[in-house]
């Protein structure tokens, strides 16, 4: 997890929760479990009804890619593709296979399986591009469920407000 998260989290919340406590405030006055209720369930609620069954079960998955990102080392992607394309020259392209077990990253693990299938040129650059549509369908799909709750969430916080003060 990015330690940048943890720290603007920490502040956000502390700065709200410090500056509560220095005007008198309890923390009784702050949690209100029924309007928690209505804030968290409702957004989820309007989100699921507005959203596909496929991309609230990608939602845990979501969560996990949104808090613990997959490292990227560039560097030692760059230096593998030399290596690479330095054994397709001397041993040609079936001296990729054993690379296959090295590659992390499943796009580019397919994209060498294709290679070493003997995949014509152009269909192998029209199915990868293919799959990199369906992969950014695939982000935006997980971000629009992001905006949706981020959306519906101050809509119920009003309703949570309105719905305390009535006695």
């Amino acid at each position: 997890m990015d330690i940048t998260t943890i720290g603007g989290l920490i502040l956000g919340i502390g700065a709200v929760l410090f500056s509560f406590f220095m005007e008198g405030g309890h923390i009784s006055a702050i949690i209100r479990i029924p309007a928690m209720i209505i804030v968290i369930f409702g957004a989820i609620g309007a989100t699921i009804i507005t959203t596909s069954f496929d991309s609230i079960k990608s939602f845990p998955k979501l969560i996990k890619i949104a808090f613990f990102p997959e490292k990227q080392n560039a560097p030692e992607i760059i230096k593998q593709i030399v290596n690479m394309a330095r054994s397709a020259r001397r041993d040609g392209i079936l001296g990729l296979e054993p690379y296959l077990n090295e590659i992390k990253n499943p796009f580019y693990n397919r994209a060498v399986q294709l290679l070493i299938d003997g995949t014509e040129m152009t269909e192998l650059r029209d199915l990868l591009e293919m799959e990199l549509d369906n992969i950014t369908k695939r982000h935006k799909a997980g971000i629009s469920l992001f905006q949706k709750l981020g959306g519906f969430s101050p809509t119920m916080g009003i309703i949570g407000t309105v719905l305390g003060f009535i006695p």
